[in-house]
């Protein structure tokens, strides 16, 4: 009820009389200041989400700003806060055929900051679910839209690659799917980034997917994991290209035919 309570008011003027969606959006990111409650915070943002899809300009326009900023403070700490900013970013930063522009203005402004992009691969340790899989979803939307800038960003990132095989171990199939998703566009044309994950232990991983996927006669996962299991060869180190050798291995005699 607080929720609604308070976005009806902020659709409405002081007199009652029905505000522009201009007027809404500039009332709704004053509260997501962090001078306001998470409480009133929360409710901004729940309210600008439902209004990004008809108003993505003015909401990208007004309020982005104000968003990074809950996206820095509060997602740590609130889970709900958590979901809701990063699918209202995500919405601002996806393209279609009519806002490629302005989806890409947007994700410019979101990595405009090294920092937001370190909280992002941050928030992939969090084992909430949404938190986690909206993370991911973020991630492969600024990655489409401006991979060069993020695989950047990614090797700087304290908790980066750890991050990443974190995800990878996560025993919910949605989110491992997606993770998989994610890190082929995080390694696309990146050696610098293959062989962090290499020397992380990301084969391991990968081969555990495709195993638990059905290996080589496995569906879209288990040809998506194994994409990125040889994905991950550019100029890797002896030791690393022995044991990819070694996990081929297994992969080839756990796969094959028996006769009786």
């Amino acid at each position: 009820m607080d929720f609604l309570s308070q976005t009806y008011t902020a659709l409405r003027g002081p007199t009652g009389a029905p505000q522009s969606a201009q007027d809404t959006v500039a009332k709704l990111s004053d509260r997501l200041s962090p001078s306001t409650l998470l409480a009133d915070r929360r409710a901004a943002v729940l309210a600008l989400k439902g209004l990004v899809r008809d108003c993505k300009q003015d909401v990208g326009d007004r309020a982005l700003p104000g968003l990074l900023q809950v996206l820095q403070n509060d997602a740590e700490i609130d889970a709900e806060i958590a979901k809701a900013v990063l699918e209202t970013i995500t919405q601002l930063c996806e393209s279609d055929d009519y806002s490629k522009d302005l989806a890409l203005k947007h994700t410019d402004y979101v990595i405009g900051s090294e920092q937001t992009v370190h909280i992002l691969f941050s928030l992939l340790g969090d084992t909430h679910f949404y938190t986690r899989y909206a993370t991911l979803q973020l991630l492969s939307t600024l990655l489409q839209n401006r991979r060069s800038q993020v695989q950047g960003f990614f090797l700087k990132a304290p908790a980066g690659a750890s991050s990443v095989i974190a995800v990878l171990e996560d025993k919910r199939e949605i989110i491992r799917n997606e993770s998989i998703t994610m890190i082929q566009m995080l390694i696309s044309q990146s050696p610098d980034i293959q062989k962090v994950l290499a020397f992380e232990g990301v084969f391991e991983k990968l081969f555990n997917t495709v195993t638990h996927e059905g290996g080589l006669e496995g569906g879209v996962v288990s040809q998506d994991a194994l994409q990125c299991f040889f994905g991950i060869t550019t100029q890797i180190r002896v030791t690393s290209a022995k044991r990819l050798f070694q996990h081929c291995y297994a992969l080839f005699c756990s796969s094959r035919p028996t006769f009786p």
